[in-house]
Formats: C-alpha cells, sequence, structure tokens
C-alpha cells in the first residue's frame, strides 16, 4: 500500500519513503502527537492478505519481528516504539536514523582500513547482541543505515 507524503496513517503524518523490500515499505514519519520521527515500515498489500495473522495480535511475521527487536537494547539496534494496524495495514514504528547507508558510503569511495574495521566492530557488536537474547539476523545487507549513527 503506498503512501503519500502528507498522509496521516494512524498516529503518524507520514514523510518521504525511505525503501522498500519483499514484506513492506519504509516510510520517514513523524507521531503527530509526540513530534518525534520514526521509519514506519508496513507491509505489502499482498503480504498482508497472504497473512491471515497480520495483525498486532497475531502471528504476522512483521509483527513476530517487532517483539523480537523491542526486547533488544543497543547501541547498534534501532529501537522499536511502536506496532499497530490501521485498516487492516499491520505497521512497525521503529528509530528513525539519519544518514547514508552502507552501499552508499562504499559507492562514493573505498572505506580506510579503519572505518572499516570500525563498522565490522559495530555490526560484530550488535549482531552478538541480537544472539545473545536467542535472536538470529537472517538478513544482513549493506543498505541499513550507519551503525555508528545509533543503529
Amino acid at each position: 500500500m503506498p503512501l503519500s507524503s502528507g498522509t496521516i496513517f494512524g498516529p503518524y503524518r507520514v514523510g518521504r519513503k525511505v525503501g522498500s523490500g519483499g514484506m513492506g515499505e519504509v516510510y520517514q514519519a513523524t507521531h503527530v502527537v509526540l513530534g518525534r520521527d520514526v521509519a514506519l515500515k508496513i507491509l505489502h498489500t499482498d503480504a498482508a492478505r497472504a497473512d491471515p495473522g497480520s495483525t498486532p495480535k497475531g502471528s504476522s511475521p512483521l509483527v513476530q519481528e517487532a517483539r523480537a527487536v523491542s526486547a533488544l537494547d543497543h547501541s547498534n539496534i534501532v529501537r522499536v516504539y511502536d506496532v499497530g494496524d490501521v485498516n487492516g495495514i499491520v505497521y512497525i514504528a521503529m528509530e528513525y536514523v539519519e544518514g547514508p547507508t552502507l552501499r552508499q558510503l562504499l559507492a562514493q569511495r573505498p572505506l580506510r582500513s579503519k572505518e572499516a574495521l570500525e563498522y565490522a566492530v559495530q555490526i560484530a557488536n550488535a549482531l552478538a547482541a541480537a544472539h545473545d537474547a536467542g535472536l538470529l539476523h537472517r538478513d544482513i545487507k549493506p543498505h541499513g543505515r550507519r551503525p555508528q549513527e545509533d543503529d
């Protein structure tokens, strides 16, 4: 379900689209009461229809992801603020991190050895924290936001 900038979606005012994937789309949005910027991840309409448990009380993969991530507290893992359902569309509101992705940084220039090591350590620490909590991340990719910026 594509959202237009300025649309009110539940308690959020939608801004620009920042990404999309197999299960959903991610928008920059602002909580209209709190004024907090969030990354608003919503299921594609087809994915929501294909998943009969795609409600916050159900077994949607998106809701399972929100529950798992919300149990983590690590400076290199985004925080989950909210999960909900607006007219049958399930969403997760997460910490919004501004800045280029690792993929974008790598496209600009090669990383210096020290930079690469710093990113690798931050990523490994975040994965270790998830693993320590019994979670396994199966989709590591360089187009998430820079780990150094509270990701």
